[in-house]
């Protein structure tokens, strides 16, 4: 509309003119905001998650199997050494000729036994856990573990050959001759538990490294955190 004498019409400042080409005001639209993510934003599902119910009982399987390896080689190598020693000692006595009292060979077969029995098994349990966190590929893995538990397995073996020999002590004629008869079986054993013992502390390593690195793992996951935009 033109007014009298010419005159434009005025708009106030700040008013947009309603001509063609003239932007409207955008009337709903927020002012865009800076865009900051969360530190208390829950992770997608492509995100890796680590349960904490999880993550403890695989750190418990972890130190239960170190445990039980450290106990069983330490029993191994304490039932190795009385086998060389003590209970050697008595069978030489036989096989030399040399008179043993009935008190002090009961005494040795009792203590004999009952060390056998839980050197054996606590060694069995911990090669038992041992083999189960290799399987679920909770150990270093490699020539390593296949080596301890191949030395294991080997000492198991011997041990089992020296307990048989044992068995056949009686059938020899004469005391010299089970006297020979128990010193063999006698260093079988032995050297059975020995070996075993040192098959269990290579799992000791295998399987702390595992737990180490899975610690280290989560600390860098944890300490990553999330970004900020």
């Amino acid at each position: 509309m033109i007014r009298r004498g010419g005159e434009q019409p005025q708009h106030p400042a700040g008013q947009q003119s309603g001509y063609p080409g003239s932007q409207a005001p955008s009337y709903g639209s927020a002012p865009q905001q800076p865009y900051y993510q969360s530190s208390n934003v829950t992770p997608s599902a492509a995100w890796p998650v680590t349960l904490p119910g999880k993550t403890t009982l695989v750190r418990s399987g972890g130190l239960a199997a170190m445990v039980a390896l450290v106990t069983g080689a330490l029993l191994g190598l304490a039932y190795a050494g009385w086998a060389f020693t003590a209970r050697r000692g008595v069978f030489a006595d036989f096989a030399d000729g040399n008179t043993v009292s009935g008190d002090d060979a009961k005494s040795s077969d009792t203590m004999d036994t009952i060390f056998l029995i839980v050197a054996g098994v606590v060694a069995l349990l911990a090669l038992g856990l041992w083999i189960s966190r290799m399987a679920a590929r909770r150990t270093k893995g490699g020539a390593l573990d296949i080596g301890g538990i191949a030395l294991a397995g080997l000492g198991l073996v011997s041990v089992l050959v020296g307990l048989y020999l044992a068995s056949t002590i009686a059938d020899a004629d004469g005391q010299a001759a089970q006297g020979d008869k128990g010193v063999l079986a006698t260093l079988v054993v032995g050297g059975g538990f020995a070996l075993l013992a040192v098959g269990l502390l290579i799992g000791v390593f295998t399987v702390r490294g595992r737990v180490t690195e899975d610690s280290r793992s989560r600390q860098h996951s944890a300490g990553a955190g999330y970004q900020t935009w």
